[in-house]
């Protein structure tokens, strides 16, 4: 398992100096980066196929920091961002085995930060009317923990479910989106 861990890294390593130098060149165009992608799929393939029970949390982070470098890259060069899914991160001691319940994910932006450690993000849903067939939008508020305060009014940030923190903030910021 480690030397799957160390490959993929190197491999990452050896991407980002390509990708670095395409930078430091000039100015590079999105064609000269659209080379790269297959070996990125390739990359994102070997962090799919890791086994997340057997590793350590410092290892799985370094992971899902390869992850979002490359996603953070391809949104500079408005290239649409490579589907990967690192599995959560299930680390299982041999005398407790622990199961956890999927949670829901929910992506907005934010819209308030006027209230300590929380902030209000507001998700815009689309649904098909069941009559008449049109495409409906519907926004929907919801508050956020933010213990750290990281966020700013019109951050795109991902935030989970998790237990009630108050009557009506039941969602933990996870992180901003690119």
């Amino acid at each position: 398992m480690e030397n799957g861990i160390e490959e993929i890294l190197k491999e990452h390593e050896a991407l980002c100096s390509r990708v670095f130098h395409l930078l430091n060149t000039g100015n590079p165009q999105t064609k000269d980066i659209e080379l790269i992608i297959p070996k990125v799929k390739e990359l994102f393939g070997m962090l799919e196929a890791v086994n997340t029970k057997q590793i350590t949390a410092q290892q799985y982070n370094g992971l899902l920091n390869v992850m979002s470098e490359w996603n953070a890259i391809f949104s500079y060069f408005n290239i649409k961002m490579v589907p990967c899914r690192l599995r959560p991160f299930l680390w299982n001691s041999p005398k407790v085995a622990v199961k956890r319940i999927p949670r829901q994910c929910i992506e907005g932006i934010v819209v308030s930060t006027k209230m300590q450690k929380t902030v209000v993000i507001e998700v815009e849903r689309t649904k098909k009317h069941p009559k008449y067939g049109k495409t409906v939008q519907y926004t929907k508020k919801y508050k956020i923990h933010d213990p750290l305060e990281e966020c700013s009014v019109g951050d795109r940030v991902l935030a989970h479910e998790t237990r009630h923190f108050s009557k009506t903030k039941y969602f933990r910021f996870y992180r901003k989106l690119y």
